[in-house]
């Protein structure tokens, strides 16, 4: 009994099967046509002169619009905490930066889970306090006077634009089009279930 095989020809990027023995001959690839055409999809545009500013330009707008957006609630409520674990996350914030961080790991909070208490080292995520802080040192070691409460109203929106930011970045990264990651950036910035959860105020890890 005679076995036929399958084998492939690639021609012109395009594949044809074919019938028979195992040859060489029926085999045949070209890689410098599928070389070409990968570079084609994932070459980076090069934009030269005034392209370049208003790439950027339009970028710099798309993140202010992220930030501003959701300043709403300090627009209409002044610049406090809302909601109750926003003010907890404050709260643990607020005490991060006077007591430092090996006092707040060992901090037994009192007032939390009452009457049992609570060790707040062991309970929580301390990263978004910790970042609160950095930011808090970082601005008065610059002499900057800013009160802890307004860092916390205004983490939210300021990552949220880094995000638009990122968003950028990545799409850019993996398209090549500057088009594709200014829409993206866009979409980041404007889309409703990540403003209901960055809005100025909000200081939760959410």
């Amino acid at each position: 009994m005679v076995r036929k095989q399958k084998h492939v020809t690639i021609i012109d990027n395009k594949a044809k099967v074919s019938l028979g023995g195992p040859n060489e001959s029926s085999v045949k690839t070209e890689n410098s046509g599928k070389a070409e055409l990968w570079d084609d999809v994932f070459e980076k545009e090069e934009l030269t002169g005034l392209a370049v500013l208003m790439k950027y330009s339009i970028l710099f707008l798309i993140c202010a619009l992220a930030f501003l957006i959701r300043l709403f609630a300090v627009v209409r409520y002044e610049s406090v905490i809302h909601e109750f674990d926003p003010y907890f996350n404050f709260r643990t914030t607020k005490y991060l930066t006077a007591e430092g961080f090996l006092d707040f790991l060992d901090w037994f909070d009192d007032r939390a889970w009452y009457p049992l208490g609570r060790t707040i080292g062991g309970t929580i995520y301390p990263g978004l306090m910790f970042t609160a802080a950095c930011i808090y040192w970082f601005l008065n070691a610059l002499h900057i006077t800013i009160n802890i409460r307004n860092v916390c109203v205004f983490l939210a929106p300021l990552f949220a634009a880094n995000t638009a930011l990122s968003s950028y970045l990545l799409t850019y990264e993996t398209t090549g089009r500057s088009g594709a990651g200014l829409l993206a950036a866009a979409f980041t910035a404007i889309v409703p279930s990540y403003i209901s959860r960055s809005v100025g105020g909000s200081y939760d890890n959410e």
